[in-house]
């Protein structure tokens, strides 16, 4: 009988014990759900914030003004031999005005199997300013005796005529960037290749 008794209270400890654990469970489970909508939330919360910071504010501190780029006409040089490499069956320079090619027996009398290509550049060809800004290129001549530069607006319109620029010589060409889209600077010497983009982004 007291066995009985006592089997029973054990089973009834276990039942009980089964539906509190059952309860915490839940009650755990619960926990975890609203801890991850916390850091949910709190993680949306910030990214609205920094959202909001970026496109409404960063423009706006940026204050208008002068914006200097050192830009280099280069020229992009590689060669070869014919041991190596066959010479091109086609001349490059037939295929665009920014390109050049120096033949076997050409590039190198020493070397008669030598050959050589190149072409025409602005570096950097990328450049990035606020609309409203005064853009001011400092344009050193590295390679190539004579280029014909010039610059237009997004609609096509010149707002630095061309000019010819030699070697070794450093020129000044500055103008302000009014409308907000992609200015080009436009070489028509060697067109095609030697062309530099700079990118005008509305002050907000």
């Amino acid at each position: 009988m007291l066995e009985a008794l006592q089997k029973g209270n054990v089973d009834s400890a276990r039942q009980l014990g089964e539906v509190v654990w059952r309860a915490i469970k839940i009650n755990l489970e619960e926990v975890n759900k609203m801890r991850k909508l916390i850091v949910l939330g709190t993680t949306l919360a910030a990214l609205v914030f920094l959202i909001t910071a970026c496109t409404a504010g960063s423009a706006a501190k940026v204050p208008a003004g002068e914006r200097v780029f050192n830009v280099n006409a280069i020229e992009i040089k590689g060669s070869t031999t014919t041991d190596g490499l066959a010479a091109p069956t086609s001349n490059p320079e037939e295929l665009s005005k920014g390109y050049a090619y120096k033949a076997p027996g050409v590039f190198n009398k020493d070397n008669p199997k030598a050959w050589e290509v190149s072409s025409y550049q602005f570096n950097p060809s990328a450049m990035t300013v606020f609309q409203g800004d005064r853009v001011k290129l400092v344009l050193f001549v590295v390679n190539g005796n004579k280029h014909k530069d010039s610059i237009k607006d997004p609609d096509g319109v010149v707002v630095s005529p061309e000019k010819e620029h030699a070697r070794g010589r450093e020129y000044i060409i500055t103008f302000t960037a009014d409308k907000a889209g992609f200015y080009s600077l436009h070489c028509d010497e060697h067109k095609d290749t030697m062309n530099a983009t700079i990118t005008v982004v509305p002050r907000g």
